[in-house]
């Protein structure tokens, strides 16, 4: 199904590959992101797709920043992912949690 895929649109196999590229640079940490970035926009622009050539423009506008996250062992992860959880316990409140009810259940869940 995946290659019947590829035959009727030859983008989504390059949008696959892109994207693996770019996951396999995020998530191994090389010796030289700098340079594998450099190799990875290039392609990334040539593609034609839209998308990429907007999300290199982004990454491109704060390349220091990126780079800091692709070599640095920091992480904001564990910050981000208890933001995401106290913001799906309000959601799960329909908007009704007041902090002090929110307060309360995040305490009781701890």
């Amino acid at each position: 199904a995946v290659c019947q895929l590829h035959v009727l649109h030859p983008e989504i196999g390059t949008m696959a590959a892109l994207l693996d590229g770019f996951t396999s640079l995020v998530r191994n940490q090389a010796e030289c992101p700098e340079a594998q970035l450099a190799d990875w926009m290039p392609a990334a622009l040539g593609s034609g797709i839209g998308e990429f050539r907007t999300f290199v423009a982004r990454l491109q506008q704060d390349r220091a920043a990126v780079l800091a996250g692709l070599s640095l062992p920091w992480s904001q992860g564990q910050t981000e992912g208890q933001i995401l959880r106290l913001k799906l316990i309000r959601r799960q409140r329909s908007g009704r949690g007041r902090f002090d009810l929110v307060r309360k259940r995040v305490l009781r869940a701890a």
